[in-house]
């Protein structure tokens, strides 16, 4: 009888105990200021996986109470302002998130200078024109900006081999594309003689892409009669508001191998940057034998050249380098002088 109830009272603790725990909650308790320390009163916080949400007060702060125990994800944000999150681990106490949220512009606050050549909110531009951010720079994988125009609505994006891209807009597509226009920090980068856009020869790293900005459809009027079809506009970072150094190393199929390298700095009324940008590898492998047909007829005959390919007439050995130097005469005046090189 004495072991039977022993065996009962610890199978009831057994139940209790975990009940108990699971009943457990605490709360959470913090601010949402921008990054200057400013209230952001209206900020929504919610915590992940349950019903709770709330708006901060004028202060700034917020609270929450009857959190479950354990670990949970907060989560802050406002309108003009990026997210941000943090993991808590919520006990019988108070649990502290303070949040510190950064400007994220609205796609409608997006600055452009292509359209009219003047500075205009997006919205304000009398074309149709698309803006991709550093942001999706950054994020891309590809060994130039054609990966990133692919996804322009209205863009075609002629690629052949790994670097060599030809653009276009509203049809017409073909390798030596003359009808849509390329500049650089509002430069002309066609190819001399060429009347086709540079595309990757540009001599400009991507690491020091700040935005590029697309126009579809005609601009002849402002840039030209290379402009009749759209144009595109890569702008460069400006030492001033883009300092320090970055490195990046990058491999990936066909022996591709590729250094990054940027750094800018400011002294004074002076401010520089340099980047540079080499890429090897193999841009095709093949030992077929190719020939001109003159008489139709599929079979080799005098007089019909033949050509082997070889690895040799696919090796990628490009080399792009870019320098600028930036004096500051006054306000909002700044003479600026630069060279660059893709080869």
């Amino acid at each position: 009888m004495v072991k039977k109830t022993i065996r009962t009272v610890s199978l009831i603790m057994a139940i209790i105990l975990p009940m108990g725990l699971m009943g457990q909650t605490g709360s959470i308790t913090g601010s949402v200021t921008d990054e200057n320390g400013n209230a952001l009163a209206g900020a929504n916080v919610v915590v992940g996986g349950t019903p709770m949400g709330a708006s901060v007060d004028n202060e700034g702060k917020y609270i929450f109470l009857g959190v479950p125990a354990g670990t949970n994800t907060v989560e802050a944000s406002f309108i003009g302002y990026a997210s941000s999150s943090q993991s808590v681990t919520v006990g019988n106490g108070e649990t502290t998130a303070n949040f510190s949220l950064a400007v994220s512009l609205l796609p409608s606050d997006e600055v452009v200078v292509l359209a009219s050549r003047r500075i205009e909110k997006i919205v304000d531009a009398p074309a149709t024109i698309v803006v991709i951010n550093e942001a999706k720079i950054r994020q891309s994988t590809g060994f130039n900006f054609g990966s990133l125009m692919k996804e322009v609505k209205g863009v075609d994006i002629y690629q052949a081999g790994i670097q060599t891209i030809g653009v276009n807009a509203r049809g017409f597509m073909s390798a030596y594309s003359y009808r849509f226009m390329m500049l650089g920090d509002g430069m002309n980068a066609m190819l001399p003689g060429a009347g086709r856009s540079s595309g990757g020869l540009w001599p400009i790293a991507k690491e020091d892409m700040e935005r590029i900005e697309v126009i579809m459809g005609p601009s002849s009027a402002l840039y030209g009669p290379n402009a009749h079809n759209g144009m595109v506009n890569i702008i460069s970072k400006h030492p001033r508001q883009y300092p320090g150094g970055s490195v990046v190393l990058g491999a990936g199929q066909n022996s591709i191998l590729t250094q990054r390298f940027r750094y800018a700095g400011v002294a004074g009324s002076l401010a520089y940057k340099v980047n540079f940008e080499h890429m090897a590898g193999i841009d095709w492998t093949t030992d077929k034998e190719y020939w001109a047909d003159l008489n139709g007829n599929d079979t080799l005959d005098p007089g019909e050249t033949v050509v082997v390919g070889n690895e040799e007439d696919s090796k990628i050995d490009d080399l792009r380098m870019n320098t600028a130097v930036y004096y500051e005469l006054g306000n909002d005046i700044e003479v600026a002088a630069g060279f660059g090189q893709g080869k």
